[in-house]
C-alpha cells in the first residue's frame, strides 16, 4: 500500500493509471511549452492537436512537430485531455475561444500548466485564489488539474539523471490519473498533493523557484534533501 500524502491522495504511478496505448491530447497554445509537450507526447505514442489563438502559428507548429492543427473551438472534440499552455494574459481569451464558459470542456481532464506570476520578482499576480481555480470557474464543468507549471518545457526533451517529481493537485481522481499518465510519459514522477485548493501553493512554489533562479541560485540547493 503506497503512503498517503497530505490531502489523502496516494502517489500516482503506472500501476494506478488506465491501460491506454494512445490518448488524444489537445493543447491550447502554440508557444514553447506547447511545442515541447507536443513533441514529447507524440514520441510517447499519443495523438496531439495544437489549437492556438494564431492560425498561422498553430499551423506552423503542428506541421513542425507532426501534430494536428485545429481551431480552439474544435479542441475539445474527442479529446481525452486538454492542456492550457499559454501565458497567463491569454488564458481567458483562449478559454473563451475554446467554448469553456459554454461547457465545451465539461467532464474533460484539463491540465493547467500556466504561471500567473511576475517573472521578474516571482510574485503571484492574483490577489487571492489561483490560476487553476480561475480556469475551473471559466471552463464550466471541466476536471481541472494543476500540473507541469514548475519546469520549463524544454526540460522534458533533455536527458535526466533521475525522474523529476511533478507535484499536482485536483478534485477529480480520474482526471488526476489521466494527468499522472501524461506526466509519466514525459519521464516525470507524478505526485498528487491534494485538491484544487492547493493550487495556489504550487503556483507560489514556482514563484519561489523563479526568485532564486533570478538571484543566480540553483533552487534545488534551497530545499532540504531527505534521501
Amino acid at each position: 500500500m503506497p503512503p498517503i500524502l497530505p490531502g489523502g491522495f496516494p502517489p500516482i504511478g503506472r500501476n494506478r493509471l488506465p491501460s491506454v496505448d494512445g490518448m488524444k491530447i489537445s493543447i491550447l497554445g502554440s508557444g514553447n511549452m506547447a511545442a515541447t509537450l507536443a513533441q514529447a507526447w507524440i514520441a510517447a505514442g499519443h495523438t496531439v492537436t495544437i489549437a492556438g489563438r494564431s492560425e498561422a502559428k498553430t499551423t506552423e507548429l503542428a506541421n513542425r512537430v507532426n501534430a494536428v492543427a485545429a481551431r480552439p473551438a474544435d479542441a475539445a472534440a474527442g479529446a481525452d485531455a486538454v492542456v492550457v499552455a499559454v501565458l497567463w494574459e491569454g488564458v481567458s481569451e483562449i478559454l473563451d475561444l475554446a467554448g469553456g464558459p459554454g461547457g465545451s470542456l465539461r467532464g474533460i481532464p484539463v491540465l493547467d500548466c500556466t504561471n500567473p506570476l511576475d517573472f521578474t520578482t516571482g510574485a503571484h499576480r492574483l490577489a487571492e485564489g489561483s490560476a487553476a481555480e480561475t480556469i475551473a470557474a471559466q471552463a464550466t464543468g471541466a476536471a481541472v488539474v494543476k500540473a507541469l507549471h514548475m519546469y520549463a518545457g524544454q526540460m522534458w526533451l533533455t536527458a535526466q539523471d533521475k525522474p523529476r517529481a511533478v507535484a499536482m493537485c485536483g478534485d477529480d481522481e480520474a482526471a488526476l490519473d489521466v494527468a499522472g499518465r501524461l506526466v509519466t510519459d514525459l519521464g516525470g514522477t507524478p505526485v498528487a498533493i491534494g485538491g484544487l485548493d492547493r493550487a495556489r501553493q504550487l503556483e507560489e512554489a514556482a514563484g519561489f523557484v523563479m526568485s532564486l533562479y533570478g538571484k543566480g541560485v540553483d533552487p534545488s540547493t534551497a530545499v532540504p534533501s531527505f534521501s
